[in-house]
């Protein structure tokens, strides 16, 4: 009897060391829960300071510039360039004597670039230009109300010729070959009142003006002004204006591509059968991205040959040596996204 009883005295211990065991287990699980329901909910609270903090400096950042930029539009010379009508080829032409002075006198990339960027712009503005006078002569008179007339660059900015256009090119042409360039939008019905041959005019009007422009800027060679002209020779000046002819030259080039959005498309068009005309007015967009897309695919599988072509044009055209040429181009040179062709040594 006695040693049943031991026996079943035991089983209840043994029994509540089980249950005791088994809390023990569901107060540490309890525990280990509330500690990483702590963490977790820690975790958030930190998140939700984090974003807070980051609201707080991107509404700081956001202030400060809206302040700064409300600051820098009253400044009289900031009116002057987006206020008055011919404030910003005025800058750009400041900005072009200033870099052209500092490249005579010193030997600086920076300058270099400013010179070229510069110059670049202002003939972006006279190609714009060439187009627009001769549309006006041809009966366009909405050109003078869109502020083409102007010389104004930021009047020309179209999303294909000032985004798409330079991002492909960079990517594949090389830095050269994908700078920023504009359009104008002309009425082709009034041109047609007149004589489809107006249509053709405006599309040749840009490369005639950006030809002109090249032989002002090639002056100083082709006059024989700089061989005369002590200490003249191997300046910066000179080197950066034979990088702006040769791409001038370029351009003149790329808009020779008969495709879709360029000029010579334009001056060709009123040429073509009805139905293409009427079918590319339909699907303008898609074509014109497309046909950009093709543009960008064969300069990068034939950039060599632009790289070797256009210098020995420049050069032939506008009698600008080729070592001045070929410095320009060394200085100018960036590596392409993709490896284009370098320019020649």
């Amino acid at each position: 009897m006695l040693l049943q009883l031991d026996q079943e005295c035991k089983d209840i211990d043994i029994d509540e060391m089980d249950t005791m065991i088994q809390q023990e287990r569901i107060d540490n699980k309890r525990d280990i829960l509330s500690i990483n329901t702590s963490l977790v909910q820690d975790e958030q609270e930190q998140e939700e300071e984090e974003e807070e903090e980051q609201n707080m400096m991107i509404q700081s950042t956001t202030t400060t510039t809206t302040t700064m930029i409300s600051r820098v539009s009253n400044q009289r010379w900031f009116q002057f360039i987006y206020g008055h009508h011919y404030g910003p080829f005025i800058t750009l032409l400041v900005v072009f004597l200033f870099s052209a002075i500092m490249n005579t006198i010193t030997k600086s990339k920076t300058f270099f670039f400013i010179q070229v960027l510069s110059l670049w712009a202002i003939g972006v503005s006279v190609h714009e230009f060439g187009h627009a006078i001769v549309a006006v002569i041809g009966g366009d008179t909405t050109i003078k109300e869109k502020g083409y007339l102007s010389l104004n660059p930021f009047a020309t900015i179209n999303r294909y010729f000032t985004i798409i256009i330079p991002i492909l090119l960079i990517s594949f042409g090389g830095v050269s070959m994908g700078l920023p360039s504009g359009s104008i939008d002309f009425d082709e019905t009034k041109l047609y009142i007149r004589s489809p041959y107006w249509v053709s005019a405006v599309g040749m009007g840009g490369m005639a003006m950006s030809f002109f422009f090249s032989l002002l800027l090639s002056s100083p060679f082709w006059s024989g002004y700089y061989a005369i002209v002590v200490g003249l020779q191997e300046s910066y000046f000179l080197f950066a204006l034979a990088c702006s002819v040769y791409l001038e030259v370029q351009s003149i080039l790329f808009n020779c591509i008969p495709l879709p959005p360029l000029d010579t498309y334009i001056a060709l068009s009123p040429f073509l059968p009805q139905i293409v005309r009427n079918f590319y007015r339909t699907h303008a967009q898609k074509l014109d991205v497309g046909c950009l897309l093709v543009c960008s695919v064969v300069l990068y599988q034939w950039g060599d040959f632009l790289w070797d072509f256009t210098p020995a044009i420049t050069s032939d055209l506008f009698e600008i040596p080729n070592h001045y040429i070929h410095q320009a181009l060394n200085i100018f040179y960036i590596p392409t996204l993709f490896g284009s062709v370098p320019p020649p040594n």
